[in-house]
């Protein structure tokens, strides 16, 4: 983007084509700065298809705080995970709540 947040990154091997390719995006909310709102992670490999995309879903309060971070676990029930992160009057973090999937 023009105000020089990151929108998307490729990490390949141009020396091996046969290599898994992963192409990560990310979406930003804006409050006085840009907060990642979702990031979405596909690996993609000529030799192993059918790789599902991975999105972490991040929440903010209405002053940009981080509230929690949801990862769909890439479709997998088994891998998805939840971080809520509760704060005081400050903005600052009390502590961080993890919840794992139940499988």
């Amino acid at each position: 983007m023009a105000d020089g947040t990151l929108t998307k990154m490729v990490r390949n091997n141009l020396r091996d084509p046969s290599s898994t390719s992963v192409t990560t995006t990310y979406e930003y909310a804006w409050y006085d700065v840009a907060k990642l709102k979702r990031v979405t992670t596909q690996a993609s490999n000529p030799e192993a298809p059918g790789w599902s995309p991975s999105v972490s879903t991040y929440s903010y309060d209405e002053y940009g705080h981080l509230k929690s971070v949801y990862d769909d676990g890439g479709g997998d029930a088994r891998l998805q995970r939840a971080k809520q992160y509760p704060t005081d009057a400050q903005g600052r973090h009390r502590r961080r709540m993890r919840r794992l999937a139940s499988a």
